[in-house]
């Protein structure tokens, strides 16, 4: 469901994009990767620009709730059933119920690549596990 308001830019991706919703302020960047029941809109405590700013080149994960007028920067991954209800500094992961930033607020770890781009979701699984995907 999107409100005719949406700011939407190029190549982004939809993936398996059941329950995806947008709010009418909300602002999706270039090269956006977004997965199955996302939700983007405000929290209904305050009114005119109410809704997230995606940057370019996000991966956003199933499940993902982001409300508010919050800033998701270019190049972060939100993992999966998350609920984000502050700002996301550049290239960093957030996670969990609260958002919580990986490495934490103050020294969060930042990612070279841009996921949003490649759907990369399991490289990283070389790194302490033996699987082979």
């Amino acid at each position: 469901m999107f409100s005719n308001c949406v700011n939407l830019c190029f190549n982004f991706i939809f993936c398996l994009c059941l329950n995806l919703v947008v709010g009418e302020t909300a602002v999706i960047g270039n090269n956006v990767s977004i997965l199955h029941h996302v939700t983007l809109d405000g929290t209904g405590k305050i009114g005119g620009d109410r809704n997230p700013k995606i940057g370019d080149g996000v991966l956003i994960g199933a499940g993902v709730t982001i409300l508010g007028n919050v800033r998701i920067g270019e190049g972060d991954k939100i993992g999966v059933e998350s609920v984000v209800l502050i700002d996301v500094p550049l290239r960093t992961t957030a996670v969990g119920n609260s958002g919580s930033l990986v490495g934490g607020k103050e020294k969060h770890s930042k990612h070279d690549d841009v996921l949003g781009e490649s759907m990369d979701h399991a490289s990283f699984i070389s790194e302490w596990s033996d699987f082979i995907i």
